[in-house]
């Protein structure tokens, strides 16, 4: 990955309340000479992000006062 001719990463996120709960769209810009190949796999890392797994498994919420 280090090699790859990726200038810059650009993320939007839209959410909205669907009929089953939140709904996120993500929209990945990737900047640079890519062919179809790396880019895919940017895609699957960006799906394997300990973000997109706290967001996509189950969440568990703690609050506690400072």
């Amino acid at each position: 990955l280090k090699e790859w001719p990726l200038e810059r990463v650009r993320v939007e996120l839209r959410h909205e309340q669907g009929p089953d709960g939140l709904v996120i769209d993500r929209r990945i810009e990737l900047v640079g000479d890519l062919d179809e190949a790396q880019r895919e796999r940017l895609l699957a890392i960006a799906g394997r992000c300990p973000l997109h797994r706290a967001l996509t498994g189950p969440v568990e919420v703690r609050s506690a006062l400072a």
